[in-house]
């Protein structure tokens, strides 16, 4: 890994424990509110409504987490972070280089390394081109190799190129 890439991958876990802090924080107090009225005999409703709106409360959380994560820094750095976790056979994930991938137990398999890098370049090629030229950089062969897939690709299905 490149020191652009590493430093790219630095400054975006910064901004992402920021916005997940931010984040926790919001929810965290409406979990808490939510859990007060229980406590102080305040909540409208049953042990049932009360669960469903303790649920909610913590999908939205994890939604709204996982939307900012993937659009910090104009987003697709995850999907650069799945290419190099793919590539490290899970390492960086599991060590921590990087926040998303899959870790090591996924990528056992030669097959879902290719899958996950192919499928992540093909949606950076379309929506962060600039990060597809950070990784030309830094691994010229297999962006070389993944435009000739591509290319490939385009021909079985009919494509113009």
């Amino acid at each position: 890994m490149s020191d652009d890439v590493a430093n790219l991958f630095n400054d975006y876990k910064r901004e992402h424990r920021k916005a997940r802090d931010a984040v926790n924080q919001k929810y965290d107090q409406l979990i808490s509110e939510l859990n007060d009225s229980i406590f102080n005999k305040t909540f409208q409703g049953s042990y049932k409504d009360y669960k469903k709106q303790y649920n909610k409360l913590v999908a939205a959380k994890d939604a709204e987490r996982d939307y900012i994560s993937r659009n910090i820094m104009g987003g697709g750095i995850g999907n650069l972070q799945d290419i190099y976790d793919a590539l490290s056979g899970g390492v960086f994930r599991d060590t921590g280089k990087v926040i998303y991938g899959h870790g090591s137990s996924y990528y056992r398999y030669t097959e879902s390394r290719v899958h996950e890098t192919i499928a992540n370049y093909a949606a950076l090629s379309v929506t962060r081109p600039d990060l597809i030229d950070l990784l030309r950089a830094d691994k010229p062969e297999l962006v070389a190799e993944l435009d000739a897939t591509i290319i490939e690709l385009l021909k079985k299905v009919g494509g113009k190129l």
